[in-house]
């Protein structure tokens, strides 16, 4: 949603500055955000180097099917200490 807004923005304002057009602060306010660096006195500036790796796809199936066992194991001691 963020990223939405922001180019949005951009775009609206790009019609009177076209020079706003070619810059990319949605990706960097949110690799900020993400590193912990943003805050109200960040210096923003519209650059922002893209990350074309492949995703670790199953790295993440991994990690999704852990999580659903540990919720799977939080539910059955749930029904384990009602029973009790």
């Amino acid at each position: 949603m963020l990223e939405s807004d922001v180019n949005n923005m951009r775009a609206a304002f790009g019609r009177a500055a076209p020079e706003l057009l070619a810059t990319e602060y949605a990706r960097e306010i949110w690799k900020m955000y993400e590193a912990g660096e943003l805050g109200p006195e960040s210096v923003l500036t519209g650059r922002c180097a893209r990350d074309f790796s492949a995703p670790d796809v199953d790295a993440v199936l991994n990690q999704i099917e852990d999580e659903r066992r540990e919720a799977q194991a939080r539910q059955r001691r749930r029904e384990a200490a009602d029973a009790a």
